[in-house]
């Protein structure tokens, strides 16, 4: 026995049963991949496919089988011994008329899949379907799907592969992700100064401002280098502008100086 087959001689690998559960079509397409993998493995001959996968199917796919063994020979035609058209008769029956324009459907919506859950669904149901699109249409399909926000990021790279535009969507996903994450960058919001630090100047009270005062306005009497004469109020100095009141010298000192005429 040569190295290959004494490593293929100690693996079991057997092909899975089929039940016909209509109500589960990918659970058969799945079936039908599992069949050809092992069928490649282990180099099944041609003539004996057929006979093989009728000892793997149980129930109503077992039912089936027998029912269309029997039919050719009652209209007169010729029985299925070929696994390509076995596989044919299998693919009408256990698969809806509707299923491949549903998954076309499905291809082209991410929903609310992450990108890299979208991505492995698009990779089943091309595989699944035999989808024969080129690896442009393929992309535009993908991007098609893609949520608008990642969808017009990852159009301005222009994608040629499938790989591309899904490294492309996952890198904006994350990036997208983190932002909801980190929040906004703005930076602390600058808060005034509270009533209790504020001071009135008619009463010197803190808590209000002068011009909220409910106490009687103070009048204070001024007189100017003229000896003029006049009065000022608190709220004058709000009506300025002021932030203080105006200070005034209460000892202002003056020099006189006596000037003589000429003595001619």
């Amino acid at each position: 026995m040569d190295d290959d087959r004494r490593w293929e001689s100690g693996l079991r690998v057997n092909i899975p049963e089929f039940d016909g559960d209509t109500l589960n079509p990918e659970g058969f397409i799945d079936w039908l991949v599992a069949v050809e993998e092992v069928f490649e493995f282990k180099e099944v001959p041609e003539n004996k496919k057929v006979s093989l996968i009728a000892t793997r199917l149980r129930g109503r796919a077992s039912a089936w089988w027998q029912q269309l063994k029997l039919t050719p020979e009652r209209v007169g035609k010729p029985r299925v011994t070929t696994w390509r058209k076995k596989k044919k008769c299998m693919r009408v029956n256990f698969i809806p008329h509707n299923y491949q324009r549903f998954m076309y459907q499905r291809l082209q919506k991410q929903w609310t899949k992450s990108v890299e859950d979208y991505i492995t669904e698009v990779y089943q149901l091309i595989a699944r379907n035999d989808i024969q699109e080129t690896d442009g249409q393929l992309v535009s399909r993908y991007i098609g799907g893609l949520r608008v926000q990642i969808m017009n990021s990852v159009n301005m790279f222009d994608p040629v592969t499938l790989s591309d535009a899904y490294q492309r969507a996952l890198a904006f996903e994350k990036q997208n992700r983190r932002a909801k994450q980190g929040g906004s960058n703005t930076g602390p919001v600058y808060k005034g100064a509270g009533r209790s630090s504020l001071k009135c100047f008619n009463c010197g009270e803190r808590g209000h401002r002068q011009s909220e005062c409910k106490k009687a306005w103070k009048r204070h009497l001024f007189a100017d280098a003229d000896g003029n004469m006049y009065t000022w109020k608190l709220d004058d100095v709000a009506d300025e502008g002021y932030e203080e009141p105006p200070v005034f010298d209460d000892d202002a000192e003056y020099e006189e100086e006596v000037v003589n005429g000429d003595v001619g």
